[in-house]
Formats: C-alpha cells, sequence, structure tokens
C-alpha cells in the first residue's frame, strides 16, 4: 500500500519505540555495494543483419538460424525520444560464481550479456534470456528493449540457501534500475513494461515503486513465493509490497500480471491486490535438456511469454498489455493454460471483489530531524523493532548534491536503498524492507557518497509499519524443520510406494 494509505488506515503509536541514540563512527562498507553505477547496468538489445557478427549469430540445435544482435550502452538521456521501453531483469543465477568473479577479476565488472556467464552446465544467459529480447524488439521497431544486469550480486553457489544471499540484494537493484532509467529518460517519460524473471520480479516490483511515474505494465515470470522457497529463505514477499504500487486495470493504472511455472503464486487473492492477473502455466520438460526438471519449469515462464510475444496472433500474454492498446478490465482475475488451446479463466471480471490492504500500524521513531553532511555523512541508528515489523519508512531532501552524490540506507549493514540529487524517489519508494534476522532491533544508516561542497541531506519522519499477517521468510529453525518434515514425507511417501509394489508383486506370484 502507498505510505499515504497506510498513514491514514492505521492508527499511530510511538509508545512501542523508544528514542534511539544516533551515532557517527560506522564507516564500514556496506554489503551490496557496488562500484558500478546504475547505468553501466543497463544495456540495450540491438538486432544486427544476419551476416554481421553477432553472440546470437549461427543454428540452434535443431538447426533453426538463430537471430544475430548485439548490446550497446545506454547513457545519460539516450532514450529521451523513445515512446516505449521494454525493460528485462534476469533472476538468481545458482553456479555461476565461478564464472562471474572471473569476469570480475578480469574486466572489474561482469555484465548479464557476457557470453561467459554461464551455470554449472555451460548454459549461458544470453541463450536463456535472448528469444524474449528477440521477439520483443521485432514486434515492437519503434520501442528500446533493455536488459537490466545485477549478476556480479545475484550469482552463487548452488548451496541450498545461496538464495538468501541473492534475495538480499533485490531491494537496493530495484533502485539502481529506476535510478538508472532516470537517467536514461531524461525529460522524456515513455510508456514503460518492466518485466521479471525469478528475482527479477523483486528488483522490477522495487523499481517500479521508486519511479515518480511507474510503469503503464508490469509482468512477473515465476516469482518464488512458495513454501519451498520460503524455507530456503528466497521467497519474494511480494504481497507485502505490491499493493503500495496501487495494481489496477485502465489507462490510469500499472497493470500487473503474473505466470507462474514453478514456485509462483497467485496474488489477486491478497489484499490489495484483486486487479493483478494471475496465470499458471504448465510447464514442458525436455529429457534431452541438461538442465534439471525443476530449472525447466521455471524457466519455463520466460520461454512461454517469449513465445507470446513472437507470435502476433496470440491472444494472450504479451497481447494483454495496456502498451499495445489492450483493455485489461475485460481479463479474469486468474486463469490456467492448457497444454493445448486457450486460456481457461478461472473467475470472470464482474467476480472480482475488493479488498482493502490490512491496516498497519505505523510507529513514529522519535530520533528527530537529521542531517548528513560532508563533514558528517554517515548517520546510525539502532532501532527496537518486532516480529511484526515490516519495514521502515522515512522521508528526505538533498540539498546542493554533485554529479555523483548519493544517498545510500542500509539495514544492518545491508543496503537497500539509493537516491540521486535531481532524480528524487517516489514517496511510495522510500522505505526499506526489514529481514528476518532483523526481529529484536535493526541498526539503520543513513550515508551520503561523494558530495558536493555545500552538500547536506535532511532526514526526518522516520517510522516503522507493521503488518501482522504478512507473510515472512522462514527463519533458520522454522527453515530446518519445514525441510526435515518435507524429508520425512517424502521418505514416507517413498516406503509406501515400496511397500505397495511388494504387495502387488506378492499377491501375482501367489496367483
Amino acid at each position: 500500500m502507498s505510505s499515504k494509505r497506510a498513514s491514514s488506515a492505521s492508527q499511530e503509536t510511538a509508545s512501542s519505540v523508544s528514542k534511539p541514540a544516533a551515532g557517527r563512527d560506522d564507516h564500514r562498507p556496506f554489503l551490496g555495494a557496488s562500484d558500478a553505477d546504475a547505468l553501466q547496468r543497463l544495456a540495450e538489445f540491438v538486432p544486427v543483419p544476419a551476416e554481421a557478427d553477432g553472440p546470437g549469430q549461427g543454428p540452434d540445435d535443431e538447426g533453426v538460424p538463430k537471430p544475430a544482435f548485439r548490446f550497446r550502452e545506454v547513457t545519460r538521456g539516450s532514450l529521451a525520444h523513445t515512446p516505449r521501453v521494454y525493460v528485462f531483469i534476469h533472476g538468481w543465477l545458482p553456479g555461476s560464481k565461478e564464472t562471474t568473479d572471473e569476469l570480475i577479476a578480469e574486466l572489474g565488472h561482469a555484465s548479464a550479456w557476457d557470453e561467459r556467464v554461464s551455470n554449472t552446465t555451460g548454459r549461458t544467459m544470453i541463450s536463456s534470456y535472448s528469444p524474449l529480447m528477440a521477439a520483443l524488439a521485432q514486434r515492437d521497431g519503434d520501442a528500446r528493449v533493455l536488459w537490466f544486469s545485477w549478476v556480479d550480486q545475484s550469482s552463487t553457489d548452488t548451496d541450498l540457501f545461496a538464495a538468501r544471499d541473492s534475495v538480499r540484494n533485490t531491494e537496493v537493484n530495484g533502485r539502481r534500475l529506476a535510478l538508472a532509467l532516470q537517467l536514461a529518460f531524461g525529460d522524456n517519460q515513455p510508456e514503460l513494461h518492466i518485466i521479471g524473471h525469478s528475482h527479477g520480479c523483486v528488483v522490477a516490483t522495487h523499481a517500479s515503486l521508486a519511479l515518480m511515474t511507474p510503469p503503464k505494465h508490469l509482468t512477473l515470470l515465476d516469482c518464488p513465493e512458495d513454501w519451498f522457497s520460503r524455507a530456503g529463505g528466497a521467497a519474494g514477499l511480494l504481497d507485502n509490497v505490491l499493493p503500495r504500487l496501487t495494481p489496477g486495470r485502465g489507462n490510469a493504472a500499472t497493470f500487473v500480471d503474473s505466470y507462474a511455472s514453478m514456485f509462483g503464486h497467485s496474488y489477486h487473492n491478497e489484499p490489495g491486490l484483486v486487479d493483478v492477473v494471475d496465470v499458471r502455466l504448465a510447464p514442458k520438460i525436455s529429457k534431452d535438456d541438461s538442465a534439471s526438471p525443476v530449472s525447466q519449469a521455471h524457466q519455463f515462464a520466460v520461454l512461454w511469454y517469449a513465445q507470446t510475444v513472437a507470435d502476433p496472433n496470440c491472444e494472450y500474454g504479451f497481447a494483454w498489455s495496456p502498451l499495445n492498446g489492450f483493455d485489461t478490465a475485460r481479463l479474469s482475475s486468474a486463469y490456467l493454460q492448457g497444454f493445448e488451446g486457450p486460456m481457461i479463466p478461472v473467475n470472470w471480471p464482474e467476480e472480482r471483489s475488493a479488498s482493502e490492504p490490512p491496516a498497519a500500524t505505523v510507529s513514529p521513531v522519535l530520533l528527530g530531524a537529521q542531517t548528513v553532511t560532508r563533514r558528517e555523512p554517515d548517520l546510525s541508528t539502532v532501532i527496537p523493532v518486532d516480529s511484526q515489523a515490516l519495514m521502515i519508512e522515512f522521508d528526505y531532501d538533498i540539498s546542493r548534491g554533485g554529479k555523483h552524490t548519493l544517498l545510500e540506507v542500509a539495514v544492518d549493514r545491508q543496503l537497500k536503498f539509493i537516491a540521486a540529487p535531481g532524480y528524487p524517489v517516489s514517496s511510495r519508494g522510500r522505505y526499506v524492507r526489514l529481514d528476518q534476522a532483523s526481529s529484536g532491533a535493526a541498526t539503520l544508516q543513513f550515508r551520503l557518497r561523494d558530495p558536493g561542497r555545500f552538500t547536506s541531506i535532511h532526514i526526518d519522519r522516520i517510522r516503522i509499519l507493521s503488518h501482522p499477517e504478512s507473510t515472512r521468510n522462514y527463519d533458520d529453525k522454522h527453515a530446518a524443520g519445514a525441510i526435515a518434515l518435507a524429508g520425512a514425507m517424502l521418505g514416507s511417501g517413498l516406503t509406501l510406494a515400496v511397500v505397495g509394489a511388494v504387495s502387488i508383486l506378492r499377491r501375482r506370484s501367489q496367483r
């Protein structure tokens, strides 16, 4: 829900938050910090003639020619005259840490569109995602197709809980994407469609909330939300932040559609999300694919959506986009996709029932207005929080900032928020989420980077938003219990299956 709605719908209380002490002596690097600026993370997908050299050139495994393409940098104001922009964001990359680290060691950075970024099976990111971008570029020749890379902070090993490292970096990269788009747009405001896959859905949502003008269309491709994702600490938990965007139908609202193929779940039944369109996909698994069935199912949402873009006669998926002039009010809240044939609506538009998000409890932090300057660039305060605390909101104002000045905000040294002078963050995007580990107390830090001589940032109205019924990721104790229970259930199921098979064989032998 928006900050304004949260404040008006809740009862403010200061009794639960004692007055914290502010300190200015913690200059340690933030986790999730990066030397790459926001614009370096954006690149434009550019198709090139078939005879030219490009990473997509050559036949695929079935002998079908692949389109050639290249990626070019996006600079300040380079999208100032573009009518429509499509942005794709990748997700968590398990098994790709080795190749990513090698690139960083060699070049000082790593980009998702580098052909050398691959996982343990050797599959490159370009091969996984270029079909979608190629389809977008071919479908809308007047638009620009962008890829946002945060591969340096989403690449991990294959450890079961490694996804936590990826999801921790989604919030700050959402703010980086928003800033990069603002820098590239200049004074222009093109129609914007943001598409995220896996943890890229979380990045896409935070970016949409940070933009002063939100996207016209936000597409979520299998955002991890199920119990297994929560047990691993990897769920996107968009139920808690997506209502702040107030998804809706029609020209004045952001249209949100979500496609679940493995780890996703439905959002339209959640408070404040009645206008989201949910689609449950039936993934196709290939025995010839080196990827696991789980990975194939998770990736299927991207492949399926790319096919809806490539087929101009398709009547669902990309065809639903308001950028195509489609009337989204005609859509049901949920659909099932069969292996063949049209979409199957689960309910009709007239059956949608509005449900307001639950009232938030807003607890002001009695710190008073604070200022960070070139002389005192760090402000740190420990804030008491309980298990119901969901996020911390704040107001800020940057005065006399330099060209590279940034405000950084971290919780427990994890960088979550950035803002630049001249490119303000929307009021609905001025928050930092609290992780499960923050229960009890959270260290909130504001830091001024690369200030001008007279730069100052004023911070005020710090407040905690609490939602008692909000979905949470499991902590280590609950995760271990859930995984153990799942293992026991799986083991029991296998045992029963073996016993049943033995009983059948015995009966047959007796006959």
